[in-house]
Order: C-alpha cells, then structure tokens, then sequence
C-alpha cells in the first residue's frame, strides 16, 4: 500500500528511487514489484536513462485504487482523530508499519 501512495504522488519512478522513497535504500524490492504487478496495480518500463533498471508506473487499476484507499485512510483518520486515540502523524506511522507488517507476510 505504501509503495502505491508513492506512486500516485510520483508515478515512473526508478525502481531504485521507490526503494528509496520506502526507506528500504539498498535493499531489493523485486519481491514487492512482482507481487504489485501479479495483481495488475503497475507495470515496469525499461528506464530511458539507465537500460540496467526499469521504471515503475501505474496501470489504470493501480490510479483506480487511489480513491478506495484514501477513503479508508480518511475515515480511519476521522475517527481515530475524534476519539483521541492517535495524533495524525501517528496515524500515518500506524499505516505505515502495518503496510511494512503485510510486505513482510507477503514475501
């Protein structure tokens, strides 16, 4: 989920620049790009710029998921907020661990 929040910020990326941007600089992220793929969120392109790596941009399905995921994120928010359990930064700091948790599963 993470890495399609970045990608709907920033579509084309580099592979290395999205592993970047998900804090795992150095580390491979194929596992995740094969899996987002299998599921017909993105598709990689050869990079213009460097033919050794590929670019990874989103499919219609991937631009579609957009709405959905920032309609939870929006209502977890919302109610989180208003209950006073977590901060927003929290929050995002929540969404990002459990996205991290189910990379994690998935691999």
């Amino acid at each position: 989920y993470q890495a399609l929040q970045i990608l709907w910020k920033e579509d084309g990326l580099a592979s290395k620049q999205l592993a970047k941007r998900l804090g795992k600089e150095g580390l491979p992220i194929t596992a995740l790009v094969v899996e987002l793929e299998k599921k017909h969120f993105i598709l990689r392109k050869e990079n213009p710029a460097d033919a050794r790596s590929a670019c990874v941009f989103l499919t219609e399905k991937g631009k579609q998921a957009r709405i959905p995921a920032r309609t939870l994120d929006g209502q977890l928010l919302a109610c989180l907020q208003h209950s006073g359990a977590l901060q927003e930064a929290d929050l995002y700091t929540l969404l990002r661990l459990l996205d991290k948790a189910l990379i994690s599963l998935r691999t």
